[in-house]
């Protein structure tokens, strides 16, 4: 329990990209492990596109570059970003 929260900790005040692999994917996203660790990507942060739905673009076990744009400590929500982690078109 004691290293899960070590993890989270780690991986939530990184601010470089990180590759992750997809998990699972939802109609609202999809969770990115990321270190041992699993973050949502919402379907808001996928594209500069717009909205998109991620199994048009992704399928489990894909590599993807993200980002960490916040963790709510008290819920243990770890909250990702495939667009944060692009160039701005």
């Amino acid at each position: 329990r004691r290293k899960r929260k070590e993890l989270i900790n780690n991986v939530a005040q990184q601010e470089d990209l990180i590759e992750g692999i997809v998990k699972k994917i939802t109609t609202y996203g999809m969770f990115v492990d990321v270190g041992g660790v699993d973050g949502l990507v919402h379907y808001s942060e996928i594209s500069y596109k717009g909205p998109v739905n991620p199994g048009t673009l992704y399928k489990e076990g894909d590599k993807v570059p993200v980002k960490v744009i916040k963790y709510d400590k008290e819920r243990k929500h770890l909250s990702l970003s495939i667009k944060a982690a692009l160039p701005d078109p």
